[in-house]
């Protein structure tokens, strides 16, 4: 993994083996039909000129299982190292030998995760993978999504985040809703119970994107949980809803220079954050009522602990019952990340 790449834009690695990432090492071994490889690669294309070596671009690939059993590689955004010149040629030869390495694993898919639209900071996680960078930092070509287009990439959706600050959410959702619920009850929960219920075999049809129902949100994974971050509804005895949100670790670059601040998680319960942000959310039904009674117990623990910025993540362009409700009580739209999928053939 170049060095450079965590000098100009730099990120979050929440994954797994993140102990080992300062030493350039991801280990994480994945089966499927029979043989045993390693999920994650990163990939940095690198130019000779004058036999001196530069990076020029990097991104990193890993393997799920997609909900039809086939095997699909992931890529985060193609982030420039330096200079964007012969950009077309650079992502090419990339798109080349990625096609080629999927190929001889029997890969069905190829997925590229493209940013596209950002109006504001965007918080933590930033990534459907286990790998965030700070946007704010990252260079967008816009010349890089017709290279992908050229090579077949499809956009298979449209994801968003929204905005707004924490009082005014509050404030204007204490106004039509009211705690407690009269139909719902909603408690905080720890890890066991989270996954409890993200395991179950009829999972709430509403919810925030995922790349596969195997793998409902892959950075949770590795996140610590932290007090009042998780939240489940439940109506009777029936589980209608939950949600889970962290802190923005970005901000913790500000201060320190660690792409793997949950080394140090004794920071986590002591830093000023300013952005919160919910990544994962699921609803039994498009009941406005249920979404804010779970939003604004997010919005009050986010306000205890000194938060003033809520953003909801993953929202798919599909989704127009939440994108309604955002909107309508005052949330903005700041950010949007295309999801490109094509065919290996």
């Amino acid at each position: 993994m170049p060095l450079e790449l965590f000098r100009t834009t730099p990120f979050i690695y929440s994954g797994p083996d993140f102990k080992f990432l300062p030493c350039g090492v991801i280990s994480d071994v994945m089966s499927y039909r029979g043989r045993q490889f390693e999920r994650f690669y990163p990939m940095t294309v690198s130019s000779v000129e004058d036999n001196h070596v530069s990076d020029r671009l990097f991104c990193l690939g890993f393997f799920y299982i997609d909900s039809d059993g086939g095997l699909v590689l992931f890529l985060t955004h193609p982030c420039w190292i330096s200079s964007a010149f012969e950009s077309s040629f650079l992502i090419d030869f990339l798109l080349t030998n990625v096609e080629e390495f999927t190929r001889s694993l029997n890969c069905r898919f190829i997925e590229v995760e493209f940013h596209d639209e950002l109006t504001s900071k965007v918080a933590f996680p930033t990534s459907l993978s286990h790998f965030s960078y700070d946007l704010g930092k990252i260079r967008i070509q816009e010349d890089d999504l017709s290279i992908m287009r050229r090579h077949g990439f499809e956009e298979e959706t449209a994801l968003f985040c929204y905005e707004r600050k924490i009082s005014d959410s509050e404030e204007l959702l204490t106004e039509n809703f009211h705690l407690p619920s009269k139909d719902y009850t909603v408690t905080s929960i720890n890890q066991t119970e989270f996954r409890q219920i993200k395991e179950k075999k009829n999972p709430l049809p509403i919810k925030s994107y995922a790349i596969s129902d195997g793998r409902p949100f892959v950075i949770s994974e590795n996140l610590p949980f932290l007090p009042n971050t998780a939240f489940f509804a439940h109506h009777e005895s029936d589980v209608v809803g939950f949600v889970r949100w962290f802190p923005n670790l970005l901000e913790l670059l500000q201060t320190g220079s660690t792409p793997t601040p949950l080394l140090f998680p004794h920071v986590l319960k002591t830093y000023p954050f300013h952005y919160g942000k919910i990544f994962e959310w699921s609803l039994k039904t498009e009941d406005s009522e249920l979404f804010a009674i779970l939003l604004l117990h997010v919005l009050k623990a986010m306000k205890r602990q000194g938060l003033g910025i809520c953003q909801i993540g993953n929202v798919q362009d599909e989704d127009s019952f939440v994108k309604k409700f955002l909107e309508q009580y005052g949330f903005q739209k700041v950010h949007e990340v295309k999801i490109l999928r094509r065919q290996v053939t």
